[in-house]
C-alpha cells in the first residue's frame, strides 16, 4: 500500500465511515473504492476520472479535498500519467484489431457476393429448363410481380429518406496545452489518450461525445468552424454533439 492509499484509508477510518456508505453516496462501485484503498490503480481509469474519484471520496467523509489533492499532487500526477500510457497502448491494440476485422469483413463480403451470383445462375438455368419442358405455360405467369401498392410504398420511403440530413461531424482538435481526452462515437469509445501541446486529433461521426480534463488547453474546430464553448473553462467538461445540436456549440 502506498502513501496515497494509506492517507485515504486513514481519513475514512478516523471518521468511522464505511466504504459501503461512500459507494452509496458517490455511485462509485465498492470494488473501485477497494482498489483505490489497496493501491490497485491498474484496475481504475486514468486522467480526471481518477482525480474525481478521490475528490468525491473525500467530500463524502467531509475531508478537505483541496488540501489533500495538493499534498499528494505529484503522486496523483504520476499515477495518471502511467494510466494514460497504458490506455494509449490499449488503443493501438484495438486499432490493429479493428483493421484486421475490416479486412476479414471485406473478404467475407466478396465471398458472399460470389456465392449469391452462383446461386442466381443455377436458379436461372433451372428456371429455363422448367419453362422449356412445359410449353403450354404462359411465361408471364412464371414472373413474379410486385403489387402497385408495394411500389408506391417504396417510392414514398425513398423520397422521405432522401430528405433526411445525414451530414457527418468532422472535428479537428488542436492542443494548446497538455490535455487528457476521451472520444466516443455513439456508444463506442474510439480514443482515450493524453495529448501534449502542438499535437492534433481528427475524428468524425454522426454522434460524438468528448470528455476533457483541461478544456482550456484545446482549440476545437467542428466542420471548419471554431467552437468558443471551451474558452474560460477550468474544470473537466463532457459534451455530446450531433447534427441536431451542433448549432448550439458553433454559434
Amino acid at each position: 500500500m502506498n502513501r496515497l492509499s494509506e492517507a485515504l484509508k486513514h481519513e475514512r477510518e478516523k471518521r468511522n465511515i464505511s466504504l459501503e456508505h461512500i459507494a452509496a453516496k458517490t455511485n462509485i462501485t465498492l470494488n473501485t473504492l477497494t482498489a483505490l484503498e489497496n493501491a490497485q490503480f491498474e484496475e481504475m481509469p486514468g486522467g480526471f476520472y481518477f482525480k474525481n474519484y478521490i475528490k468525491s471520496y473525500l467530500n463524502v467523509i467531509d475531508a478537505d479535498a483541496s488540501e489533500f489533492l495538493e499534498t499528494h499532487r505529484e503522486e496523483i500526477a504520476a499515477i495518471c500519467n502511467k494510466r494514460a500510457e497504458t490506455s494509449s497502448s490499449d488503443y493501438c491494440t484495438k486499432l490493429r484489431y479493428s483493421r484486421f476485422k475490416s479486412k476479414n469483413i471485406l473478404l467475407i463480403s466478396l465471398i458472399t457476393v460470389v456465392l449469391l451470383g452462383l446461386l442466381f445462375y443455377i436458379f436461372y438455368k433451372k428456371k429455363e429448363m422448367i419453362l422449356s419442358s412445359w410449353s403450354g405455360w404462359n411465361k408471364k405467369a412464371a414472373e413474379v410481380s410486385i403489387p402497385q401498392s408495394g411500389i408506391d410504398f417504396i417510392g414514398r420511403h425513398f423520397q422521405e429518406d432522401s430528405n433526411r440530413d445525414y451530414a457527418p461531424l468532422n472535428a479537428n482538435i488542436e492542443f494548446t496545452g497538455r490535455c487528457w481526452i476521451q472520444v466516443n462515437r455513439g456508444k463506442e469509445k474510439i480514443i482515450e489518450q493524453t495529448f501534449q501541446k502542438g499535437e492534433n486529433l481528427k475524428v468524425s461521426g454522426y454522434s460524438l461525445t468528448f470528455l476533457l480534463d483541461n478544456p482550456a488547453g484545446v482549440r476545437f474546430l467542428l466542420n471548419g468552424k471554431e467552437l468558443n464553448y471551451f474558452r474560460g473553462l477550468t474544470e473537466p467538461e463532457k459534451i455530446t454533439i450531433t447534427p441536431v445540436t451542433m448549432k448550439k456549440f458553433t454559434e
